[in-house]
């Protein structure tokens, strides 16, 4: 796969019409799925957060991998 997907790398940003907003929150993944060495939990289980929605560019890896 490379290393198009790591942060600071070229490909790692978003599309220029695709920024979101500063009201998103965000958090950077080292590997496929959102849970794997992230704080992705403690903060969802911090803001009692249950269910949310989940989204990704590539769905079959790195969404699949998250749930």
């Amino acid at each position: 796969m490379g290393r198009i997907l790591v942060l600071g790398e070229p490909g790692n940003d978003f599309v220029k019409s695709c920024v979101p907003n500063r009201a998103n929150s965000f958090i950077d993944k080292p590997g496929k799925g959102a849970f794997y060495a992230t704080n992705l939990q403690e903060r969802l289980r911090a803001l009692s957060i249950q269910p949310f929605d989940l989204y990704g560019s590539d769905h079959r890896v790195c969404v699949q991998t998250s749930i």
